[in-house]
């Protein structure tokens, strides 16, 4: 069984008998409305065709859809509900019709169905004003009519002034209910979990409580860590969406795994970075934390943007935060400085203490020293502690010595140690280095596996993998 089947309607059985409850209603006494909002995901369809299979067999079920185009269909939900509602309104539509003629035609055709139909109409944050019109002049006149009407909507797509806004408003609250739905409990996803052998809290943590993105997360091998390509799509089609100091922003911002200061967002973005990232809370993109740091409100939203990125307009990204954060004191966790650091790999020098009781602990750090040394086309320089170490609550006695590495490339010795002391022996390992060698070999040397890095992104994809026997 496929994971979203598992998901759709977790948590939803109070909404799913509120439903049900009003389509009864609707039967048997009067007319009924239903609102249901929440964010991309949420599950406001799967709970809506879940009430759909239980309307009684001789009732009608019509659905209509709003879509983002970039024309709007004029009347496009009644278009899609036209068969069921029958050829006066079939005809009506068929020909530009007056709303004094046209309106008419479909509530008497609404009127006609069956007792306890449904009506259902999604997406209504993309509706076009002739369907808004027209939805006002049926909710006012519903009572009446044997027939329920449901309406979906993402409230973060309906930031004021938003047309939807008014029809909203003016819904008659007597036979209105809203149905707002939130997203599925840690105790929730917790279960799901359990039952795919998974680590519930990383699937929170990442998926924030989103049906959509936890089915989707779930139905790949546990052991494929990719981004699933539906999230991807969903995620830059709704960033598609915003202004281009918007996409800045997101684009800014994704580069950073943990909050980032308003006064970060002002430094980088001035005014126009503080009224985009206002656009961007209100359509439930980003949130502000307690401590006035902005966020992705979903990590997989962050990250998907985060790989859509090109390489060179990922590293500027990096290069203007850790600018502003170091223009901005010290003020912030010296962490967030060091995440923007080492994404660049911009260092010429790199300093590698050691505290190590054996040589092949020493061994493994000088290996690595080098190692960095190498794909960073950089100096490191190992400075270790060697002796006894009561001081140390770790080791009793210290191996090592110290070391100066470069690239074994143009301008550096063959070997790519610069200088190395004896080992076990203190003192001072001295060597003069020039760091302009460094921005040659980057910029003309013999390897320039700094420079093609990023070229490796994306290759992964592509390799099959085996075992040997």
């Amino acid at each position: 069984m496929r994971a979203a089947a598992a998901v759709s309607l977790l948590e939803r059985d109070d909404a799913l008998q509120v439903l049900q409850a009003l389509a009864t209603a609707s039967a048997t006494q009067r007319g009924q409305l239903a609102v249901i909002s929440g964010e991309a995901g949420i599950g406001k369809s799967s709970l809506v065709a879940g009430l759909a299979a239980t309307i009684r067999t001789d009732a009608v079920v019509a659905w209509g859809f709003c879509d983002d185009l970039f024309t709007p269909r004029e009347l496009g939900p009644f278009h899609d509900m036209a068969e069921q509602l029958g050829t006066e309104v079939s005809a009506a539509l068929s020909c530009p019709s007056p709303p004094a003629a046209l309106f008419p035609a479909i509530l008497r055709a609404i009127n006609a169905l069956p007792d306890g139909s449904l009506l259902i109409i999604e997406d209504m944050h993309w509706a076009d004003t002739a369907s808004l019109d027209l939805l006002k002049f049926i909710a006012r006149r519903l009572i009446p009519l044997r027939v329920m009407l449901v309406l979906t909507y993402r409230p973060d797509e309906t930031v004021q002034p938003h047309p939807l806004a008014s029809l909203l408003g003016d819904l008659p609250s007597s036979i209105t209910t809203r149905l707002p739905l939130s997203p599925l409990s840690r105790q929730a996803v917790d279960r799901l979990a359990a039952n795919h052998g998974r680590d519930g809290g990383e699937l929170f943590s990442t998926t924030g409580g989103n049906p959509f993105f936890l089915s989707e997360i779930l139905a790949q091998p546990v052991e494929d860590k990719r981004l699933p390509a539906s999230i991807r799509d969903a995620v830059l089609t709704r960033a598609a969406r915003s202004s281009p100091v918007e996409r800045r922003l997101l684009d800014a911002l994704c580069v950073a795994p943990d909050p980032v200061p308003l006064a970060m967002v002002t430094q980088l973005m001035g005014d126009d970075g503080v009224a985009a990232s206002a656009a961007l809370e209100m359509r439930g993109l980003l949130l502000r934390d307690s401590s006035d740091g902005l966020r992705f409100r979903h990590a997989l939203a962050r990250r998907a943007i985060l790989e859509a990125l090109p390489a060179p307009e990922r590293h500027e990204h990096h290069r203007r935060l850790l600018a502003a954060y170091l223009a901005l004191g010290n003020a912030f966790n010296p962490e967030l400085i060091l995440h923007h650091a080492e994404a660049l790999n911009d260092a010429d020098l790199i300093l590698a203490p050691s505290c190590t009781e054996a040589l092949t602990g020493y061994s493994r750090v000088r290996i690595g020293a080098m190692a960095r040394a190498l794909e960073a086309q950089c100096v490191t320089v190992m400075a270790s502690t060697v002796g006894a170490a009561d001081w140390s609550p770790a080791v009793d006695a210290n191996t090592g010595t110290g070391g100066i590495f470069g690239p074994p490339d143009t301008g550096f010795p063959p070997t790519g140690v610069i200088a190395e002391g004896a080992l076990d022996t203190p003192g001072w390992t001295v060597a003069e280095v020039d760091l302009g060698a460094v921005a040659h070999v980057r910029a003309d040397g013999v390897v320039l596996n700094r420079r093609h890095w990023d070229d490796q992104v994306g290759r992964d994809a592509t390799v099959t993998p085996g075992r040997l026997r």
